[in-house]
């Protein structure tokens, strides 16, 4: 059986280095598990990461998952077409102490989960765990 096609999504613009790297560990490790749609390279034309982003990995994932612990609207349009117009199941991911904005916090949809986490190694369990909720067998 193919693996779940998961879009793996944070902020990026202004994202301190540390967090960066953090971000990268955590892909790969999320890689045995699903097939991660890759993020478009920095030099890449905006026109084309909107057509990436959108219409290649939110469109086809099966699943998403978005860190907003960094402020970020490209992050938030993401995790609303994903809920709104493709009705795919979204687990947005927030440290305990990251302030998360309120729109996102009060979305009620069925196909979306908002939790919290303490340290990033508690971010594969909490993934594992909503996709084999919402994909039972596959994962």
């Amino acid at each position: 059986m193919d693996k779940l096609k998961l879009y793996f999504s944070c902020a990026l613009t202004g994202l301190p280095p540390e967090h960066r790297e953090a971000m990268v560990v955590i892909r790969e490790n999320l890689k045995e598990y699903f097939d991660v749609l890759e993020f478009c390279s920095a030099d890449t034309p905006v026109k084309k990461i909107y057509e990436h982003d959108i219409h290649n990995c939110v469109k086809t994932a099966d699943l998403l998952v978005s860190l907003c612990d960094n402020p970020s609207l490209g992050l938030g349009y993401e995790m609303g077409v994903a809920v709104e117009v493709y009705r795919k199941p979204v687990l947005a991911l927030a440290q305990t102490d990251s302030n998360v904005s309120g729109l996102i916090r009060g979305i009620t949809q069925e196909n979306f989960e908002l939790q919290r986490y303490e340290h990033t190694k508690e971010i594969l369990p909490l993934l594992l765990d909503f996709a084999k909720r919402k994909f039972p067998g596959r994962v």
